[in-house]
C-alpha cells in the first residue's frame, strides 16, 4: 500500500491498480491518467461512506493533507458540490472514467464533445490524450465552468469550455467523432445524435447503465457496458432528483385501489432490476427502506406524468395498492420484473439500446433484433 504524499507516486500507484484490474490498458489513456494531476481539480470534497455518512477532505488543511491526497488518488467518487443537501457535482471514480474512456476509443484526429464538465478532470484527460483543440466540454453551472476552466489552465490544458445546457450539445463546434456524457440522462437527447458523425460513438449514462452507441446515418445503437449512476443532467442550477420526502408527500393521497403482489426488492438491489425500472420510468422517485420487512409501505411518484402509487401490507404476502394518474406505475414495474424473470434474470451487459430519429428508444436483449420493449 502506498503511503507517499508525492502526487506523482500516488498517480503511478492508481494507474498500476487500474491496469491490473483491466479497465485501463490503452497507452494514451495510461499516459493521461499517469500525467494529469487530479489533485489540481479536486481540492475540497466529500467521500461517501457507510450509512450515508460523508467524510470531508480539504487539501489546503496541512493537518489533513495526507488523508485528502490519499482519497484523491483512490478509486473513489469525490463529491465536490451540494445544492442544499443534494449532491450536484462530483469527480467520478477513476475506474469508471477509465472504462468509459476506453470504450469511447477516441483517437488523435477525433473531435470530442464532453457533456458535464464538472471539475474539469475528465476534460484534462481528453486534452492530454488528444490535444486541446480536439476537446469541447459543456456544463450548465457557471460556477463549475469558471472553476474548471481555471483548474485546466493551471494544469496546462486549454480545451473549449462552454457554459450552456448540455442537452443541447454544442452545435457551434460540431460535428464530432465522439461524445461522452458524465451525467445521467433518462433518454438520449436528439441534439447529441445530430452532432455526431455517422460512424461516430457516444458513451452515455442512460438510467443506471453506461451505453456505447454507434451512429449509423440517423440511428444510434449499442450495448450497455457497465452499471453506473451519475448525477442527473441539469438544465438549471436546481437539483435533478426528487427527495424521498417529496415522493412520500406526492404518494400519500387518495386514489384507486386494488390488491397486488409486492414489488420485488431486486428492483432496487440489482443493477439489472434498477436499470429496467429507471429506463421504463425515467423520472420515477421512490421511498422505501431496504432493511425493512419485504411488505413494508413503498411510495412511487413519476413527476413527468403526475402518476403515483403506494403499496401497503394487506396480509398473505399481498399489498394494497393505491394509485392515481395516467399510468399505473405499480403494475408497470411488476410487468417489467416478470419479463426480466421470464428471460432468466439477465445481467445488464446482455441488454442494449437503439435510438431512432424522433426519439424512439428501443431496449433489446443480446441482439438489436431481439426487442424487449419500446421505452416510453
Amino acid at each position: 500500500m502506498i503511503t507517499s504524499t508525492d502526487p506523482a507516486e500516488l498517480r503511478r500507484g492508481l494507474v498500476a491498480d487500474l491496469n491490473a484490474r483491466g479497465c485501463l490498458t490503452t497507452p494514451r489513456w495510461v499516459d493521461a491518467f499517469g500525467s494529469v494531476p487530479r489533485d489540481l481539480f479536486v481540492t475540497r470534497f466529500s467521500v461517501p461512506g457507510t450509512a450515508g455518512r460523508l467524510t470531508e477532505h480539504d487539501l489546503g488543511d496541512p493537518g489533513r493533507h495526507a488523508d485528502a491526497l490519499a482519497a484523491v488518488y483512490s478509486d473513489t467518487s469525490l463529491i465536490t458540490q451540494f445544492i442544499g443537501r443534494t449532491a450536484t457535482s462530483s469527480s467520478t471514480r477513476p475506474s469508471l472514467m477509465a472504462t468509459m474512456l476506453e470504450a469511447l476509443d477516441a483517437r488523435p484526429g477525433h473531435r470530442v464533445l464532453e457533456i458535464g464538465t464538472g471539475t474539469g478532470y475528465n476534460a484534462a484527460l481528453l486534452s492530454h490524450a488528444l490535444g486541446h483543440g480536439a476537446v469541447t466540454t459543456v456544463d450548465v453551472d457557471p460556477e463549475l465552468v469558471d472553476a474548471a476552466r481555471e483548474s485546466l489552465r493551471q494544469a496546462g490544458y486549454a480545451p473549449t469550455v462552454v457554459c450552456g445546457d448540455g442537452a443541447d450539445g454544442v452545435a457551434a463546434h460540431a460535428p464530432y467523432e465522439r461524445l461522452i456524457a458524465t451525467c445521467q440522462v433518462p433518454r438520449v437527447p436528439g441534439a447529441w445524435l445530430e452532432q455526431v458523425r455517422p460512424g461516430g460513438v457516444l458513451v452515455v449514462n442512460v438510467a443506471f447503465g453506461v451505453a456505447r452507441l454507434t451512429v449509423t446515418n440517423t440511428v444510434a445503437s449499442g450495448p450497455f457496458i457497465e452499471s453506473a449512476g451519475f448525477m442527473g443532467i441539469r438544465t438549471t442550477a436546481a437539483p435533478a432528483h426528487l427527495s424521498p420526502q417529496e415522493v412520500l408527500n406526492a404518494a400519500s393521497g387518495d386514489g384507486e385501489q386494488y390488491e397486488a403482489a409486492p414489488l420485488p426488492r431486486e428492483l432496487w438491489t440489482t443493477a439489472a432490476g434498477a436499470h429496467l425500472r429507471v429506463l421504463f420510468y425515467p423520472a420515477l422517485g421512490h421511498h422505501l427502506l431496504l432493511d425493512s420487512p419485504p411488505d413494508s409501505p413503498v411510495h412511487l411518484y413519476d413527476p413527468s406524468t403526475g402518476s403515483w402509487a403506494r403499496g401497503e401490507p394487506a396480509g398473505a404476502g399481498r399489498v394494497l395498492v393505491t394509485w392515481s394518474g395516467p399510468r399505473d406505475v405499480w403494475s408497470g414495474l411488476l410487468n417489467i420484473m416478470r419479463a426480466w424473470e421470464d428471460a432468466g434474470r439477465p445481467d445488464l451487459d446482455r441488454y442494449g439500446l437503439t435510438v431512432r430519429p424522433g426519439g424512439a428508444h428501443l431496449l433489446w436483449l443480446d441482439s438489436p433484433d431481439h426487442l424487449v420493449l419500446e421505452l416510453p
